[in-house]
């Protein structure tokens, strides 16, 4: 095959190729390929589904094999009546989402009012006071697409798994002033998907779960140059991890929620989730004395602080599991 930089053309093996049609592209986070002759595109688990006709299970199975991370003595069969080049199977749907696997787009308003929250916070010189509290900078602002409404809210863009924007949550400035909320769905019906950090992908060998997407704001600033660790922020202690939870086969989770009953609910509940989709669970201890959440860390000591203590405690968790 010919390449040129990260990319590369071959022969795709689901059709009888005679010019080479398979691009093959090497990402930070892994392989993707797309075959211009129409046989789908995707990650190495999208191309096994297209190939051997696996479920997304037994392909992200198949691909941890090939990595060198066994993931058991399990057996990889295709269907009797499948053949290379049909189309692959419906993914299972997990069992455990807090919404459908499938979620329609947001509507236009949405997308305006989001670019327009998101040129308003552009325009400012200094953070406005409701960033300051989580210890956030514009530039951090910016790069993860949030913004400030006309009323001064802060507005946070919801991505779920798969990059695709998932709702859009507004918190107060002033709970007191403005009727008592904390915050706002922009999204009506659509209930409170979880947040995941930009770097979140199906390879991420870690993720850290935490309560409250502020809280996982503050954990991805501290944790960002730890490519190995994703982070996912699960809208309240009564919540799911939802869709990502499927996708934790051979990966570790570590949990953290608020030391309270809830909280150990919450933690319990993920733990579960996790354990279920065959990934190795770890809790995070509660934080120092006088530390309320992550956005609390981060603001008092800054990033480095709160990504030296996080490694920490999770190279500490690690390091106790292999000891029993």
């Amino acid at each position: 095959p010919g390449a040129k930089g990260r990319s590369y053309r071959a022969r795709c093996p689901l059709h009888d190729d005679k010019d080479p049609s398979l691009s093959l592209v090497r990402w930070p986070w892994g392989w993707g390929w797309k075959c211009h002759a129409g046989c789908g595109h995707g990650s190495v688990v999208d191309f096994l589904m297209h190939r051997d006709g696996l479920t997304k299970a037994d392909a992200i199975r198949a691909t941890l094999k090939l990595a060198g991370l066994d993931p058991g003595n399990e057996q990889y069969t295709r269907p009797a009546n499948f053949r290379v080049g049909s189309p692959s199977p419906e993914p299972e749907a997990p069992a455990t989402a807090s919404e459908p696997p499938k979620t329609p787009p947001l509507e236009e308003e949405h997308y305006e009012y989001l670019h327009l929250a998101r040129e308003r916070l552009e325009s400012l010189t200094e953070p406005p006071e409701i960033l300051a509290r989580y210890g956030l900078n514009l530039q951090t602002a910016a790069e993860l697409g949030m913004g400030i409404d006309a009323e001064g809210w802060l507005v946070i863009p919801i991505y779920g798994p798969d990059k695709n924007l998932r709702q859009i949550k507004r918190r107060n400035p002033d709970p007191e002033a403005k009727r008592g909320q904390r915050y706002l769905y922009k999204a009506t019906g659509r209930g409170a998907p979880a947040w995941h950090s930009p770097n979140y992908s199906p390879f991420t060998p870690g993720v850290l779960v935490v309560e409250g997407e502020m809280n996982a704001v503050a954990a991805w600033v501290a944790l960002k140059e730890a490519s190995r660790l994703a982070v996912i922020g699960v809208a309240g202690a009564s919540n799911r991890v939802g869709e990502a939870a499927g996708e934790m086969l051979g990966r570790r989770g570590y949990i953290y929620a608020d030391p309270d009953a809830e909280g150990a609910a919450a933690r319990t509940r993920w733990a579960e989730e996790i354990s279920q989709a065959g990934g190795r669970v770890y809790q995070m201890p509660p934080l120092p004395e006088g530390l309320e959440d992550y956005a609390d860390f981060l603001r008092a000591v800054g990033p480095d602080k709160l990504r030296t203590y996080l490694l920490a405690q999770i190279t500490e968790l690690e390091a106790d599991t292999e000891d029993q």
